[in-house]
């Protein structure tokens, strides 16, 4: 994801009359919006799609990054352990762990 300086960074005051707008321009560009204040960054907004994506991405590199763990340490555990661990922690849905394996 992106950020426009130009299109993505409103000031507070320009986005409380328009907040509909704010939401729909986010989820078209798929950018968030960065709320400021005085001059400084005090918050950001998006579209729920956006932020789900997000996190969605964030979960991922949790797990790349626990794997790339495991394999420095040689630390082995079988693919169904994996999966369940997977789902208690992240909470991800049967049919996308189907796709593991």
């Amino acid at each position: 994801m992106k950020i426009s300086i130009a299109n993505d960074i409103e000031a507070v005051s320009s986005v409380k009359s328009r907040i509909p707008e704010v939401f729909q321009e986010s989820s078209k560009t798929q950018r968030p919006k960065i709320i400021t204040q005085n001059g400084k960054a005090i918050g950001v907004m998006s579209d729920i799609g956006v932020y789900e994506n997000m996190v969605k991405k964030i979960n991922l590199m949790k797990l790349v990054i626990e794997g790339e763990d495991s394999a420095n340490t040689q630390e082995m555990v079988s693919l169904s352990s994996l999966k369940k661990k997977i789902k208690e922690k992240y909470g991800l849905s049967s049919s996308v762990l189907a796709k593991v394996g």
